[in-house]
């Protein structure tokens, strides 16, 4: 599935884990704000991995959402990253749900989705 960021000066496209795999058609000074369900009482985070990105897009925030009026210790709630675009460039933006102070970190979730902005190919022109 492809979502598009659509009117407005600075739009934002919004995905959840339910969009993993999707393409995200974006321009420059576009959002992307990933919102994924998160437990950090469990000591599992939401670990970005932009290296495909990085000469196009910024992170600008993120932030824990505790979910509803549940205020007790060991909740769950979202987890939500801002990503500013920057330019123009296609990649893959890839999130690891993990405990990072594991020895040996292994994901228990992974979601990723393809960002192309200002048109750029899919998959990348490596010329």
């Amino acid at each position: 599935p492809a979502l598009t960021a659509c009117g407005g000066d600075a739009d934002r496209v919004v995905v959840t884990d339910a969009d993993s795999g999707s393409e995200l058609t974006v321009s420059s000074g576009d959002e992307v704000e990933v919102r994924l369900e998160s437990n950090p009482s469990t000591g599992y985070s939401w670990q970005l991995d932009t290296r495909t990105i990085d000469s196009f897009a910024d992170v600008r925030s993120s932030d824990y959402e505790a979910t509803g009026d549940d205020d007790r210790v060991g909740s769950a709630g979202t987890e939500v990253f801002i990503i500013e675009i920057t330019g123009r460039g296609a990649g893959v933006l890839r999130l690891e749900y993990l405990r990072p102070f594991d020895e040996l970190p292994i994901p228990e979730r992974i979601v990723e989705y393809i960002i192309r902005a200002d048109g750029a190919p899919w998959p990348p022109d490596d010329s």
